[in-house]
């Protein structure tokens, strides 16, 4: 506890000593820079003890006074203005040009007629045809048997004296035709192919207008005159 005590006392001391010898300092360099301004005044004041008494204002205007003036010096000589230049005079005039013989003015030509470009059609596109797929097979239609050919009988002429009749053949017994088969739906048609774009056709030209028309006579043959007669 007494080291601890012993080592702050002195450490205070020491700062102490070190405050005081610094303001001591301070206190030096400004006497000293007092003693140099009061040489400086005192040589100024024994240089200018004329002014010693004066504002600034009146030793500016004292020097202004006293100042020497400059006098001006010798004048050149007078330039004087040399010879003037000659007046050109015009020269004599040429022969005035007669105006020659008028360009005969060109009339316009006939106007070529303008031929425009025949247009031809570009290269048409191939036409992509559907793959067509195949479909079902019909079935096979059987045909059927001929038909029995029936006679004709031709009517007799009718007489006085009836003859015996003869008896009629029997026709023998129809066949029957065979059983048709049921036919089945035909298989799905493929999308319509697209047709090529039609290429225009060419200018129609004018139609010739048609002669007038002759009167008719009637059927009957008479004139309109013999009529009113």
């Amino acid at each position: 506890m007494i080291s601890i005590n012993l080592k702050s006392i002195l450490f205070f001391l020491i700062f102490i000593n070190v405050i005081i010898n610094y303001v001591s300092s301070n206190n030096n360099n400004n006497q000293l820079v007092q003693d140099d301004l009061e040489k400086q005044l005192k040589s100024y004041n024994s240089k200018n003890a004329l002014f010693d008494n004066l504002s600034l204002n009146d030793i500016i205007l004292n020097d202004i006074a006293h100042a020497p003036v400059r006098k001006p010096g010798p004048k050149g000589p007078i330039r004087k203005p040399g010879p003037k230049r000659p007046i050109r005079k015009p020269g004599p005039k040429g022969p005035i040009r007669k105006p020659g013989p008028k360009k005969p003015i060109r009339k316009p030509g006939p106007k070529k007629p303008i031929k425009k470009p025949i247009r031809k059609p570009g290269p048409k596109k191939p036409i992509k045809k559907p793959i067509k797929k195949p479909g079902p097979k019909r079935p096979i239609k059987i045909k059927p048997g001929p038909k029995p050919i029936k006679p004709i009988v031709k009517p007799k002429p009718k007489t006085t004296t009836q003859a015996p009749e003869e008896p009629e053949e029997p026709e023998g017994p129809e066949e029957p035709e065979g059983p048709e088969g049921p036919e089945e739906p035909e298989g799905p048609e493929g999308p319509e192919e697209p047709e090529g774009p039609e290429e225009p056709e060419g200018p129609a030209g004018p139609e010739e207008p048609e002669g007038p028309e002759e009167p008719r006579d009637d059927d009957d043959g008479v004139d309109e005159e013999d009529e009113r007669d």
